[in-house]
């Protein structure tokens, strides 16, 4: 009888924020080919304005996303 084979899987994580700006880079080798926020790399760009948060995010399945939001 074979028994299934155990995967390997590494997540690395790491953020840098000064001032108003947040760089964060993400790795999990678990999410290889999966898109979006799920990809295997995601790189994020925050700049909090205060009242208007800038994000930016792209990934290693060439998509990227621009997006703000408002507070009040």
């Amino acid at each position: 009888r074979n028994k299934p084979m155990a995967t390997a899987e590494n997540e690395l994580s790491v953020s840098y924020t000064m001032g108003a700006l947040t760089v964060a880079y993400a790795k999990d080798t678990g999410d290889k080919g999966k898109f979006g926020d799920e990809a295997e790399t995601l790189t994020t760009l925050t700049y909090d304005l205060g009242g208007i948060k800038l994000v930016a995010k792209g990934n290693d399945m060439d998509e990227t996303e621009v997006s703000a939001a408002f507070s009040f």
